[in-house]
């Protein structure tokens, strides 16, 4: 798996063949990760887009069981 982008205990994007991950770090006494599955062209698509990308961590973390 191919690490894209590491901001530890904020998020991850990692990519794998033509599928991605975002990872979001979610929680306050207890972390957890929060994995979403993308295709590879939505990946690129939010890499070249970092306000969609903060928006979908952002969102992602106050509301981690969508």
């Amino acid at each position: 798996m191919e690490v894209l982008v590491n901001n530890p205990f904020d998020f991850a994007v990692l990519a794998e063949g033509e599928m991605g991950y975002v990872v979001v770090v979610c929680g306050t006494s207890a972390l957890f990760d929060v994995w979403i599955k993308k295709p590879r062209s939505e990946i690129n698509a939010l890499l070249s887009n970092q306000s969609a990308l903060r928006s979908l961590v952002d969102a992602t973390r106050l509301n981690p069981k969508i």
